[in-house]
């Protein structure tokens, strides 16, 4: 077994290994936090600016009610007195059920409990009325009364329990609070007020059914729908959910179901109410507060929204939602079929261990960059998307275990290769980086062997520099052997700089000659913009080079250097044996290449650019042509340019530039028509310091005595390399 393939295995390993964890994170709720915090926000961006249904209202007992009836009725709590009026104002309003929220379990004083008396004769003339009542669970602690439940009332049950549900799950309750037995008798049903929050004080869920000494009792919500006429009493519960009619709610293991909250009620606070009853009292039926009708068939929920009664709320939506809302939340989510499902919890695991090993092996397995970040971030967005949509559409997915499972086992694949594969790559980065441009090292050593063969490569489109020293032979006459290897790496160093910073490919040094090239093996649009940048900045950099070797070797003669370039097709690719390879790029182009550096020493220039790559590089670039010629060997012309001007440089510079590139154009145009004083006149326009204006006129001067055959194309015949 090879290395390789030992390594893969290694990796297949770890990665499941990291998938199991995480799947053993989500089960003991490590990740559970998270996952709360994210499926908040899912709520907020999906039910922010949601309404509760029509039939739904709340009526509210807030800060403006306990300001309004004080002077009345005194502080809270109100005399009961208080609520049997309200039931007479809502028999005007003929409402399919009244939900309170608020416990009544003791005796009124006052009256000798008339009060009480007639709270209990007005809902036993509405009919619909449900009053609320509390199971408590025993402290953990109390082990007495763990093992034995507070009896309740012997027709308790039989008159509030859902008859055809024996078993739910969740906890069995043990201690209660009850309404008054009066009340109870008035009572259309009971609504069990229990919320218990989530382990982060946030309200999420809610049991819509809860066991004592093995009965099922209705929450307050299912308790006002049961009496209303939104449904029936035929409730059957089988395999996670409650069925009725043609609707279902489904309940986790814990017997909770989710809420679906709503950002808008339809509320009315009760002391609008009371006023309403004291005008309709008085005789007085026009504009009132609230009037009765708007309450006609509708499902009413009593509570409290003041803060100072206690009944405040942490819930997704906000931090200070009245509790009331939450049964009302439930209930119209019953109404109106927006009740929320978890998805199944096998399906969940599945959904995490896959897209874990999918995230892991993807990276392992896959070389290519895009796909070692493309797919886990892929896999995160899709996921993303899918649990919010699903939410929209009333199923939850777990969300972040299953990011938690992808980046868990995708950081463990890239650590993994960090210490094998990597270790591997950076023992060859530092033996290459001494040699090759940072472009060729990514090639060689990322592609895993696939560029490290004896075999031509591709036929590619670059853009090629030839840069060499002016007199170096006479130089090295006149100096030692190591003063000549001392200054040689003073500038080959300072222009290799300026080669990686443009990202060109360094082939090598030939000497004091220097070969590089842009387009290979990375692929770039603009190859010979930045060839011609490199050159100008080589050019601009051998003052520093010069101040260098001044300093170094006490030399007052200056370097001097000759650059050539030129664009078109090479064949790119590892050239030579099984035992030693060159990175490097043959073909007639590169010869002509060569030939543009060797041109550069007869006109004078430090650098010369070809005509296809003064085409390439755009007008931006300001560029005085030299001359058409043709050089030994080669019988089609080569345009030659000077590249004068960057597309950055400042307005003087290019104005200078371009009024020089006119003034050869037109020479050449002069030159081209036979026209050899004209020529000659416009050649000389440009100072008489320039190179290129030495050459031409002369040359002008010598046609114009001994003109060139009638077929002459322009070009001018290069007699030596």
């Amino acid at each position: 077994m090879g290395q390789q393939q030992r390594r893969r295995i290694a990796g297949i390993f770890l990665v499941s290994l990291a998938a199991l964890a995480a799947l053993g994170a989500n089960q003991w709720g490590l990740v559970a936090p998270l996952e709360r915090i994210a499926y908040d926000q899912r709520t907020q961006w999906l039910r922010d600016d949601t309404e509760a249904p029509d039939e739904v209202v709340l009526l509210l007992i807030d800060e403006s009610s306990l300001a309004a009836l004080d002077p009345l009725v005194g502080r809270w709590p109100w005399p009961r007195s208080v609520w049997a009026d309200l039931l007479d104002f809502l028999m005007l309003a003929e409402p399919s059920a009244v939900a309170f929220d608020i416990l009544f379990t003791e005796d009124e004083i006052a009256d000798q409990g008339q009060g009480d008396r007639d709270f209990a004769q007005a809902a036993g003339g509405l009919g619909r009325v449900v009053q609320a009542a509390q199971f408590l669970e025993p402290r953990p602690l109390d082990v007495s009364s763990a093992d034995k439940s507070v009896p309740l009332p012997e027709s308790f049950p039989e008159k509030f329990a859902v008859s055809g549900v024996s078993h739910v799950p969740g906890p069995q309750h043990h201690e209660h609070g009850l309404p008054l037995p009066v009340l109870q008798q008035s009572a259309a049903g009971i609504g069990i007020v229990t919320a218990i929050p989530d382990p982060d004080g946030v309200h999420r869920r809610l049991r819509p059914l809860h066991r004592y000494s093995d009965h099922a009792f209705p929450g307050l919500s299912l308790a006002a729908l049961l009496v209303s006429d939104y449904t029936s009493e035929d409730i059957s519960y089988s395999d996670g959910n409650l069925y009725w009619q043609d609707s279902q709610l489904a309940l986790d293991d814990e017997g909770y179901a989710l809420i679906n909250p709503y950002a808008e009620f339809d509320a009315i606070s009760l002391g609008a109410v009371f006023a309403s009853l004291q005008r309709i009292r008085r005789g007085e039926l026009e504009d009132l507060p609230v009037d009765p009708e708007e309450l006609q068939g509708r499902l009413v929920f009593v509570g409290a929204s003041a803060v100072g009664l206690h009944d405040i709320k942490a819930t997704p939506l906000s931090s200070r939602t009245p509790g009331v809302e939450l049964h009302a939340s439930l209930a119209g989510n019953l109404i109106n079929d927006e009740t929320l499902r978890p998805a199944p919890q096998l399906m969940n695991q599945l959904v995490l261990l896959g897209a874990a090993l999918a995230a892991g092996l993807a990276a392992l397995l896959i070389p290519a960059l895009w796909v070692r970040f493309g797919i886990p971030l892929l896999l995160i967005a899709g996921w993303s998307g899918w649990v919010y949509w699903q939410h929209g559409s009333g199923v939850v997915w777990q969300w972040a275990p299953v990011i938690v499972a992808i980046l868990g086992a995708w950081l463990t694949t890239l650590v993994f290769l960090a210490f094998t594969e990597g270790r591997d790559r950076r023992k060859v980065r530092r033996l290459l980086a001494q040699y090759v441009s940072p472009a060729v090292l990514q090639e060689v050593v990322d592609q895993r062997g696939g560029v490290a063969t004896g075999e031509v490569g591709s036929s590619e489109e670059v853009t090629l520099l030839f840069s060499d020293v002016r007199g170096f032979t006479a130089l090295s006459e006149q100096h030692s052997a190591a003063h000549v290897v001392e200054l040689l790496n003073i500038h080959l160093e300072v222009m290799s700089e300026e080669i990686f910073a443009y990202e060109g490919t360094l082939d090598k040094f030939i000497g004091d000659a220097i070969m590089a090239f842009w387009g290979a093996p990375i692929r770039v649009s603009d190859h010979a913009e930045r060839a011609v940048r490199t050159a100008l900045a080589m050019e601009r950099r051998m003052e520093e080079v010069n101040e260098r070797i001044h300093a170094a070797l006490a030399m007052d003669s200056p370097l001097r250097i000759g650059i050539g370039l030129h664009t078109g097709e090479v064949v790119l690719g590892n050239i030579g044996s099984a035992r030693k390879l060159d990175y490097t790029v043959i073909g007639d182009n590169v010869n002509v290449a060569s030939r543009m550096e060797g041109l550069t020493k007869p006109y004078g220039c430090t650098v010369l650019i070809s005509g296809e790559t003064r085409t390439a590089i755009g007008e931006g670039f300001i560029c005085m042509f030299v001359d058409r010629l043709r050089v030994k060997g080669r019988q089609k012309p080569l345009d030659v340019y000077r590249p004068l001007a960057l597309p950055e440089d400042d307005e003087q510079t290019r104005s200078r530039a371009l009024e020089y590139s006119q003034i050869t154009q037109k020479a050449y145009n002069y030159y081209r028509s036979r026209d050899w004083q004209a020529a000659l006149e416009t050649i000389n326009e440009l100072p008489a310091s320039d190179p290129v204006r030495c050459i031409l006129a002369e040359r002008y001067a010598q046609y114009s005595k001994n003109p060139p055959p009638q077929d002459w194309d322009g070009a001018y015949t290069m007699e030596s390399k």
